[in-house]
């Protein structure tokens, strides 16, 4: 059998690799996002990165996933600490997954705004809510990224994750 050539390697390297994807959604949210992020990587070859267990507030929310109630937006929390935090991770990854509710979420917004602006990477946001889905920002923002605009979580798998990443086999990874 020849051997492999750099390029070669690098391919397969890279076909191997699961895609990345910051997952920026409300932080009240948090639990029932948290299950469905660890229900998709168990089936498909994606990793999501979630700042609220993933990333330097898992302290914090821990801490409120024990009941120990923290005061929203308290002056004690670092702003510095998270909002650099999430910047390097949205850098770090290939994209962003936003998931946008009836909840005000500013750090939603700044996310899915920075990742697809600045950084010029795809968006996707998933629109729980219907009434935002036509919202100019947030049609803008999806489109000059090349991401899209998903109506429900499972319509994002079904047509992004399910089309560009590796299923899993059972038990495997």
């Amino acid at each position: 059998m020849p051997k492999k050539t750099h390029l070669e390697d690098s391919l397969a390297e890279k076909a191997e690799r699961r895609p990345r994807y910051y997952l920026a959604h409300p932080i009240k949210d948090r639990r029932s996002v948290r299950s469905w992020e660890l229900g998709v990587e168990r089936t498909y070859a994606i990793n999501l990165f979630n700042p609220f267990y993933d990333g330097n507030e898992s302290g914090e929310i821990k801490r409120l996933d024990k009941n120990v109630r923290l005061v929203s937006y308290n002056r004690a929390l670092d702003g510095k600490k998270i909002v650099e935090g999430d910047i390097k991770m949205i850098k770090a990854s290939d994209g962003v997954v936003a998931i946008v509710t009836d909840r005000i979420s500013v750090g939603t917004a700044m996310e899915i705004f920075f990742n697809s602006y600045i950084l010029k990477k795809p968006t996707h946001i998933i629109i729980e809510k219907g009434e935002l889905s036509t919202h100019p920002w947030l049609r803008y923002l999806s489109e000059i990224s090349n991401g899209d605009i998903y109506h429900s979580r499972e319509e994002f798998v079904d047509k992004f994750v399910s089309g560009s990443c590796r299923k899993l086999a059972v038990g495997k990874e």
